[in-house]
């Protein structure tokens, strides 16, 4: 497991150490170092530290379990082997099974196949030499200020 190191100082000044595997996600949020430091009261350090562990624990564990995909499909020459227009095809072969489990109301297949399609995901990222979550950190970047809302029916309603 990895962990983010918080530490007080003299001077009310926090040190926070980005571990290497939510580095990328750091960076894709424009730092440029793995420390950030924070100043501020004991109070405010703490509630500092909180929120960034809270914030960071799901990326890390997200973080670990690419890192072993990216492993796993390294080590069966997945990566190596097989080809981007393959694993596109295989990333719509597990939406279709996706798709069959949300109109059966399948959960457990539903898990399985979300899952799924996240690992053919991270191998197309590696493939091209792409962090998935600088794609995401991307994505999420050209999305955050548009304006709309989903209607009833499902189509988005944009907002001018």
């Amino acid at each position: 497991m990895h962990h983010i190191n918080v530490g007080v100082t003299m001077g009310h000044t926090t040190k926070i150490r980005v571990n290497k595997i939510i580095e990328s996600y750091y960076l894709s949020l424009g730092g440029d170092t793995q420390t950030i430091t924070v100043v501020g009261d004991a109070d405010d350090l703490i509630r500092i530290a909180a929120t960034i562990t809270e914030k960071f624990t799901p990326s890390v564990q997200i973080g670990d379990l690419a890192h072993k995909v990216i492993g796993w499909a390294r080590s069966h020459g997945i990566v190596e082997n097989s080809t981007p227009q393959a694993q596109a095809l295989k990333l719509v072969s597990e939406v279709g099974e996706l798709a069959d489990n949300i109109i059966k109301g399948n959960t457990d297949g539903l898990i399985d196949d979300l899952g799924d399609c996240v690992v053919v995901l991270l191998i197309l990222a590696e493939m091209h030499d792409l962090d998935l979550f600088r794609c995401l950190a991307a994505a999420y970047n050209e999305i955050k200020d548009r304006k709309g809302h989903m209607s009833t029916g499902g189509a988005w309603v944009k907002e001018d």
